[in-house]
């Protein structure tokens, strides 16, 4: 099991610790997010694209947005 007392390691250690962290969430937090929400979450992202009300000429700025779904669902209502 990871250490997360942070605070014994300097700032560059640090870094490289939490870095870590977000790579290791990072490569399963879609996955996760479907089986913990089980798979309501994909209704819910098809939900606010739908009442964000996008046509075709509109521009959708994604700012940090995880891992880009909800983006992908709004480039797509678009065209």
């Amino acid at each position: 099991m990871p250490d997360f007392d942070l605070k014994k390691f300097d700032g560059q250690k640090k870094a490289q610790i939490i870095l870590g962290y977000f790579n290791t969430v990072a490569q399963k937090y879609d996955m996760m997010n479907s089986l913990l929400s089980f798979g309501i979450h994909h209704k819910w992202k098809r939900t606010a694209v739908r009442m964000m009300g996008l046509n075709s000429d509109d521009r959708v700025l994604d700012a940090c947005g995880g891992t880009g779904d909800l983006a992908i669902l709004a480039a797509r209502a678009v065209g």
